[in-house]
């Protein structure tokens, strides 16, 4: 009786093992398929202004490369399918953290397997109005180095902070259009009449 109970536990502690053994094994092996991306680069800064274009190096360039721009909470600002993009950040785009994603291809894209670095938005501004004091012209697009930035409001004005810097603005209504090089720094207060 003695014997059997002992060959009843020794066969209980052999069965508990192998459990634990094929537990772990399956572990392993799954942890080992886990798809890693070829992909990867090298974020040249972390401090950004709107408008600016982000400073990267692909270290591994691939056909059909996915790069991605997201908030921290994985919002998708920008996609662009390229080997060596160039990737402007909008002048409306808010000061914060955010996220550069780079996948190998849609099925990577899909699975979320990725390479990222974070950066961080820090934008100094200068204030900008343009008006228009003829009502013909009320309503009009106002774009900031090609980007539209707005429109006017029923009145024929329009108000903005912008990134300082050199600035060209373009303002358009109609076939009627007006350019303009402006300088924006921190206590700049631009103001650009539209006739």
């Amino acid at each position: 009786m003695k014997k059997n109970i002992t060959n009843l536990k020794n066969s209980i502690a052999l069965k508990q093992l192998t459990t634990v053994f094929s537990v772990l094994m399956l572990i392993i092996v799954l942890n080992g398929c886990h798809k890693k991306t070829k992909s990867y680069f090298k974020l040249n800064k972390t401090e950004y202004s709107a408008g600016d274009k982000l400073d990267f190096t692909n270290m591994n360039p691939l056909k059909n490369q996915i790069w991605e721009v997201t908030t921290q909470n994985g919002t998708v600002i920008l996609k662009i399918q390229e080997k060596q993009p160039q990737i402007p950040l909008s002048f409306l785009i808010s000061d914060g953290p955010y996220n550069l994603n780079l996948y190998d291809n849609q099925k990577d894209y899909n699975y979320e397997i990725k390479s990222s670095k974070s950066f961080v938005i820090k934008t100094k501004t200068g204030h900008l109005d343009v008006i228009s004091n003829d009502s013909e012209y009320y309503d009009f697009q106002v774009f900031c180095d090609d980007e539209n930035i707005g429109s006017s409001n029923n009145y024929g004005g329009f108000h903005i902070e912008l990134p300082i810097g050199m600035r060209y603005i373009k303002v358009k209504s109609g076939n009627k259009e007006s350019i303009t090089l402006i300088e924006l720094n921190t206590t700049s207060e631009e103001t650009i009449t539209f006739e």
